[in-house]
């Protein structure tokens, strides 16, 4: 009868810890389920919030002056384009760049709500040159009051400082650069419009 008993702790024994193990490796993987969940949301959210604003060297001072080309080919220098604007948003993209082809419709939907004397939106074309295919995406996407205008050499990025697109940029009345947002998300629309909104207060 004693063995009987002794064994039947055992077993009982066994059992207890079989089942702490199984909990022990159930709590395990509760853990590493919540944790990837918690990862996925931070990436989830910051897709959502957006692009953050960038630092960046010319942050504060004035925007290099540059001379650009219309889409007919003709020359025009940046400075007369946003003189006597309280508030200029220069976008540079390409048609091949996949954020540029959302950025710019964005950007053409937040300047319809800005009375363009105080406010211009200006959409400078870099690293691709296809006067035809910049043509045929600003047909298909309805911009208008987005100003659209052609880099006129390859030095626009370097004198800029920027190395990927879409690279927008908030210049104030002295085209001094107040901020700068490198890529584009949903997010990127409110805050570029709050950026606006404290230069035309």
């Amino acid at each position: 009868m004693k063995k009987r008993n002794i064994g039947s702790v055992k077993i009982r024994l066994n059992k207890d810890n079989l089942d702490k193990d199984f909990n022990r490796s159930s709590w395990g993987k509760t853990i590493w389920v919540i944790a990837l969940i918690l990862i996925a949301g931070y990436f989830s959210v910051s897709y959502v919030l957006g692009v953050k604003e960038n630092s960046h060297p010319l942050k504060g001072q004035k925007a290099p002056n540059l001379t650009i080309k219309k889409i007919d080919g003709s020359e025009v220098e940046l400075s007369s384009i946003v003189k006597g604007k309280k508030a200029i948003v220069i976008d540079f993209w390409a048609t091949w760049c996949g954020p540029c082809r959302n950025a710019l419709p964005a950007l053409e939907k937040l300047s319809r709500n800005y009375d363009p004397n105080p406010v211009i939106f200006l959409g400078i074309n870099v690293w691709d040159g296809k006067v035809e295919e910049i043509k045929k995406f600003l047909t298909e996407k309805d911009i208008k009051t987005v100003n659209i205008f052609l880099e006129k050499d390859e030095e626009t990025s370097q004198r800029y400082s920027f190395n990927g697109i879409p690279a927008i940029f908030v210049l104030d009345e002295d085209m001094k650069v107040n901020n700068y947002f490198s890529g584009y998300s949903p997010y990127t629309d409110a805050q570029i419009k709050r950026a606006i909104d404290k230069l035309i207060k």
